[in-house]
């Protein structure tokens, strides 16, 4: 395999982490225009897109239903 392909399997993979760590940041702010950012490198916002990912795939959310 090579690494593009990785890539895209890693981040397909992660894909409701990332939607449930951006919906939480969305709901958790009263001005979206200009939102605070997360510090660079954050744990929390690191373990927040796992944990999401975990509970997404636990759940059966999945963006890619297979045939």
């Amino acid at each position: 395999m090579t690494l593009g392909y990785q890539l895209f399997i890693a981040l397909l993979l992660l894909l409701p982490g990332i939607v449930g760590w951006v919906c939480v940041r969305a709901g958790s702010t009263d001005d979206l225009l200009s939102p605070m950012p997360d510090r660079q490198g954050s744990t929390t916002t690191l373990a927040a897109i796992v944990l999401f990912a975990c509970l997404g795939h636990l759940l059966g959310i999945h963006p890619v239903k297979a045939a």
